[in-house]
């Protein structure tokens, strides 16, 4: 597990000792130490025997991209990283890397004009430890506000499973602004 890392001054790694309750620090993947200004949601992928690990400089607006051979590390900054710079629509990871039929896609939220507004989905067309490149998979957001009481103001996360060859689940997290059930 990777869990939400704000504050933690880095990106940790847990193992399950007795799931879902007992957990085991084993890994320091990257270190913030001040040079990210908080790096936040991260999002993992082994992906043709190499590790790649994505997360957010919240106040940059960048994503950056850390490459290893091991899951324990030692990991290093991408040499194309950051992969985007400066943005708050489409910098921020919304979940977890999927592979689909041998393609990557990364989604990514909107925090325009707010946190979390919508989520996009972007194809990556190379990953390599020495190249990346992205585009979108579309011009509409995968997922964004509803008319839902939990999802009114916007939606933020989104995490796919394939079921089988013809299905996919699909989860989501959306929020209100100011919640009343």
């Amino acid at each position: 597990m990777i869990p939400e890392c704000n504050g933690s001054k880095g990106i940790q790694l847990y193992e399950a000792l007795r799931f879902p309750n007992e957990w085991k620090h084993i890994a320091t993947l990257i270190k913030d130490n001040g040079r990210y200004a908080a790096l936040v949601d991260p999002s993992i992928v082994h992906y043709n025997n190499q590790w790649y690990l994505f997360s957010y400089a919240s106040k940059l607006k960048n994503l950056h991209l850390f490459t290893s051979d091991n899951l324990k590390g030692p990991w290093h900054e991408h040499p194309k990283s950051p992969i985007v710079q400066g943005s708050p629509q489409f910098a921020r990871p919304a979940g977890k890397i999927i592979i689909n039929n041998g393609t990557l896609y990364r989604y990514a939220q909107d925090e325009t004009p707010n946190y979390g507004t919508r989520v996009w989905a972007f194809r990556i067309t190379e990953l390599t430890t020495q190249t990346y490149n992205e585009e979108p998979a579309s011009i509409y957001p995968v997922v964004q506000p509803g008319n839902e009481w939990w999802n009114k103001d916007g939606m933020h996360t989104i995490d796919l499973h394939q079921i089988n060859t013809d299905k996919c689940f699909a989860f989501v997290d959306g929020f209100t602004i100011n919640a009343q059930a």
